[in-house]
């Protein structure tokens, strides 16, 4: 009999590609020379990431998550968004100024 599992819950930091240039200065300041990013003028649209998996392309849409438990080898990696929003879910910022020490010494 096969048991039940749940997947963990995992919160991750994303950012989509909107294949604007402004958005491409965010991608690079973000990762630096962290990663391996090749841009190329075949396709200005279209952008490749090297992963654990092989070089992986990251399309208009597409999102790039940071690795909640990264290697060496894996820091981030690009979600197709369909697939990204059947899957995370936006957090609110919580605001810790309205928290009060009331009743607590």
């Amino acid at each position: 009999m096969m048991k039940r599992y749940r997947k963990i819950p995992v919160e991750v930091e994303a950012m989509q590609w909107d294949g604007m240039m402004e958005t491409w200065d965010k991608f690079v300041e973000l990762l630096g020379n962290a990663i391996d990013w090749k841009h190329t003028e075949v396709d200005p649209d279209t952008f490749y990431i090297d992963t654990l998996e092989g070089t992986m392309a990251v399309e208009v849409g597409d999102y790039v998550i940071k690795e909640p438990f990264p290697t060496d080898d894996r820091k981030f990696y690009p979600c197709k968004k369909e697939i990204f929003e059947k899957t995370y879910e936006p957090i609110l910022p919580v605001d810790f100024s309205m928290v009060t020490n009331a009743g607590y010494e």
